[in-house]
């Protein structure tokens, strides 16, 4: 499979678009299932704040910080051009974030329980959706694997056949959807 280059920026944001969507629609999917697991309506508010403030900096900080680590030469080497250093980005870090928002929150408001399950679903459907933006964003994206010869290899603009490393994690994503949905009831 070729990549068209001119194409990849339009792909990644349809997908990314795409992931926000229908993690959305999954989570109130899930939150109607769960109703009877409910935290009450002022514990939920609170959660969901903190959520979101963890999310936003993990975005915004903490994506960063991450990719940072990644490539710490290539920052290094370019640690004078600010479109460098705000460019890279990363999921870990936005979900990171959210986590310790969540569990930040939770502390303060004094809920001992799981408050994740609505998530896990939504998140696995965002990440796979998104992974597959990845695959279509083309070499820009930074997300390509490694050269090979294999028949399934994807071919970028740099015209190198390689292995299409997004869409190994997007099957990856569809195994653990499938682990955890055949296990969920065992789970909660």
């Amino acid at each position: 499979m070729t990549i068209d280059p001119a194409n990849g920026p339009l792909a990644h944001l349809l997908f990314e678009t795409l992931a926000y969507v229908a993690g959305f629609r999954l989570y109130l999917r899930e939150r109607k299932r769960m109703q009877s697991v409910a935290l009450p309506p002022h514990d939920a508010l609170w959660i969901c704040a903190g959520a979101i403030a963890g999310a936003i900096a993990g975005a915004a900080l903490g994506s960063k910080i991450v990719f940072w680590t990644q490539y710490p030469d290539y920052i290094y080497a370019h640690r004078f051009e600010p479109a460098v250093l705000l460019g890279g980005k990363t999921i870990v870090g936005g979900l990171l974030g959210g986590l310790l928002g969540v569990e930040l929150t939770k502390r303060i408001r004094g809920v001992h329980r799981s408050t994740g399950d609505t998530l896990v679903f939504p998140l696995i459907a965002g990440m796979l959706i998104g992974r597959l933006g990845c695959l279509f964003g083309g070499i820009e994206d930074n997300t390509y694997g490694n050269p090979t010869d294999l028949p399934w290899a994807v071919v970028y603009a740099d015209g190198i056949p390689r292995h299409p490393a997004p869409l190994y994690e997007a099957l990856f994503l569809v195994v653990v959807w499938i682990v955890i949905a055949r296990c969920r009831d065992r789970l909660t």
